[in-house]
C-alpha cells in the first residue's frame, strides 16, 4: 500500500514539473515564427534526451559538421584521438562521489554507452585515476584505466615528475596492487566464460607515462600466458625465450637503476590478462619512459600481433608543448602494432609574437614599478608572458567535447605502414557529429543521482510529450489555410 502511496506522489510530482516546463516554454513560442522557433529546436532536444536517458544510442541526425573533404580514415582518426583526449583530460580527473558512480562516455564510434566509476588505487597519493567497466551493455566488453596528471596541489605528483624518467620508479614499486585491480576488474567484464576483452588505458602528461608502464605490464602479462601455453603443447621455443628476455630487460633495469627486486608476476595472480584480446594506448602530451621499458613493449608486442592479438597506439602531441621532450624514449617506438602519432599546430599560437608581447609587457611593468622590485616584476611579467603558448600548448584541448575540429588546430598525422595501405581505400564521406549540449544535459542528470531518478524519467517523458504537443500546435497555426 506505501509503495502504491509513493508511485502516486511519483507520477504526480512529475506531471507537476513536466506541466510547468512546457508551460513555461510555450509562452516563447510565436507561431508565425515556426521556422525559427525554439520550441521546434526544444521538442528536438528533448527526444534525443529522452533516448539519452534510457540508455538509448543517439540518433545522427540533424545538422552535422561538414567534413565532406575528410576522408573516413580521417574523420575516424579524428574521434579517435579526440576520444583519447577526452579519457586523459576529463575522464581520468572524474571523482566517485554518492550521486555519481556511472558516466555516460561518448565512444569513438559515435555512440553514448554508459560506464561504472571505479577509483583506482595504488597505495601512492602521486598515482591517481579511475576505472570504467561497462554499467548496462553486457556485450560491450572493455576496461578503461585512466591515469591523472601532475598536480601542484598534490605533492606526492611532483615527486614523480622528478624521477629520471616521470613515474617508472614509483609505479613499479607499487604495480601490484595497480595490476591485481585491472586483472579483477577485466575478469568481472569477461565473465566466467572468458570473452575476449578490449583494455584500454590512457594518460595525459605524467598520466601519460604511468599510462606506458601499466600498458607495457599489461603486455607483458598477457605475453607470460602465451608463454605458458607454449610450455604445456611444448612448442615454439624461440618465442618462450623472446618472452623470457624481454621480462628479464625489465627486471635488470629496475634493479641497476632503483634497486627493485625482480616483477612477481604470478600468473594465478593475473589470470584475467589472458582474455585480453586488444590492447590500446592513448597519450595526450606524454612524457617519456626509459630506452628499457621501450625495448620491451616493442619486444612484446611483436610476439603479441604475431599471436592473434591486437596492439594500437594512439600517441597525440602539440608541436610547442616541451613536456614530450623529456624522458628517454616512448613505448611501440618500432614494432607491428598499429601505432599512429598525431602533431597539432595551433595557428592562433604565436610564440614569437607573444615573447615580444611578453618583452613589452615586462618592459612597462618594470617601468612603472621602478627599482630592483620593478625589475624583478617586469623579468617576471616577461618570462610568463612570452612562454605562455608553450603553457598553453601543453594544457588545452585540441578538440571539441564530441571530436570536432577546433578554429585555428592544424593536424599531421604519422602512419604506420598498415594505415598506410589501408588510407589508399575508397571511401564515401563521413559526417558523424552532434551537437555536444545533449551530452551536458545527460551529465546533469547523472550529476543528480539515483534519488527522485523515477521522478527525472517521469518528467523528461512529461516533457517530451509536452513539447511535441506545442510543436504540433505551431505547425498547424504555420500551415497555410485553404480558401474557397
Amino acid at each position: 500500500m506505501l509503495g502504491g502511496l509513493v508511485n502516486s506522489v511519483t507520477k504526480f510530482t512529475s506531471k507537476v514539473v513536466a506541466r510547468g516546463v512546457v508551460r513555461d516554454v510555450a509562452q516563447l513560442v510565436d507561431p508565425q515564427e515556426a521556422d525559427n522557433s525554439l520550441i521546434g529546436k526544444l521538442a528536438h532536444a528533448g527526444q534525443q534526451l529522452n533516448l539519452l536517458a534510457q540508455g538509448q544510442p543517439l540518433p545522427i541526425a540533424g545538422p552535422l559538421e561538414d567534413n565532406r573533404e575528410e576522408s573516413l580514415i580521417d574523420a575516424q582518426l579524428r574521434l579517435e584521438f579526440a576520444f583519447g583526449e577526452r579519457l586523459s583530460h576529463d575522464f581520468a580527473y572524474r571523482n566517485i562521489t554518492q550521486q555519481q558512480t556511472v558516466v555516460s562516455l561518448l565512444e569513438e564510434d559515435n555512440t553514448v554507452r554508459h560506464y561504472q566509476l571505479i577509483k583506482l588505487s595504488s597505495d601512492h597519493q602521486g598515482i591517481d585515476g579511475n576505472i570504467l567497466i561497462p554499467h548496462s551493455d553486457s556485450k560491450r566488453r572493455r576496461v578503461y584505466v585512466n591515469f591523472r596528471g601532475s598536480d601542484p596541489s598534490v605533492l606526492a605528483t611532483l615527486h614523480l615528475d622528478l624521477e629520471s624518467n616521470a613515474g617508472e620508479e614509483s609505479f613499479h614499486r607499487h604495480y601490484a596492487k595497480i595490476m591485481k585491480q585491472i586483472n579483477a576488474h577485466i575478469g568481472t567484464v569477461s565473465g566466467p566464460k572468458q570473452k575476449p576483452v578490449e583494455l584500454i588505458i590512457s594518460g595525459y602528461s605524467l598520466g601519460g607515462a604511468l599510462s606506458q608502464h601499466c600498458f607495457n605490464l599489461s603486455m607483458l602479462l598477457s605475453a607470460l600466458h602465451l608463454k605458458a601455453d607454449l610450455e604445456k603443447e611444448q612448442v615454439d621455443i624461440e618465442t618462450q625465450e623472446l618472452i623470457t628476455a624481454a621480462q628479464d630487460i625489465v627486471d635488470q633495469h629496475l634493479f641497476k637503476e632503483f634497486k627493485i627486486d625482480p616483477l612477481k608476476l604470478s600468473l594465478a595472480d593475473y589470470q584475467h590478462f589472458s582474455a585480453v584480446q586488444s590492447f590500446k594506448i592513448n597519450t595526450w602530451g606524454s612524457t617519456g619512459v626509459s630506452k628499457s621499458i621501450e625495448g620491451c613493449s616493442n619486444l612484446i608486442a611483436d610476439i603479441l600481433v604475431n599471436h592473434g592479438k591486437d596492439v594500437i597506439g594512439r600517441f597525440g602531441v602539440n608541436i610547442l608543448d616541451i613536456v614530450p621532450r623529456t624522458g628517454d624514449a616512448r613505448i611501440l617506438s618500432a614494432c607491428q602494432g598499429d601505432i599512429i602519432y598525431m602533431r597539432v599546430k595551433d595557428t592562433n599560437a604565436d610564440l614569437g609574437r607573444s615573447l615580444l608581447s611578453g618583452c613589452i609587457s615586462g618592459v612597462a611593468a618594470g617601468m612603472f614599478m621602478g627599482g630592483p622590485f620593478g625589475a624583478v616584476v617586469g623579468t617576471a611579467t616577461a618570462i610568463t608572458q612570452g612562454l605562455r603558448p608553450i603553457g598553453l600548448a601543453h594544457s588545452c584541448l585540441n578538440f571539441g567535447s564530441t571530436g570536432e575540429k577546433l578554429a585555428g588546430k592544424q593536424y599531421e598525422t604519422i602512419f604506420n605502414t598498415s594505415l598506410c595501405d589501408a588510407k589508399e581505400i575508397a571511401h564515401d564521406p563521413l559526417a558523424v557529429l552532434y551537437h555536444p549540449y545533449l551530452i551536458h544535459a545527460k551529465e546533469t542528470l547523472r550529476k543528480a543521482g539515483d534519488v527522485g531518478a523515477k521522478i527525472k524519467e517521469e518528467a523528461c517523458k512529461g516533457i517530451v510529450v509536452g513539447l511535441a504537443h506545442v510543436h504540433k500546435i505551431v505547425d498547424k497555426a504555420k500551415s497555410p489555410k485553404l480558401t474557397t
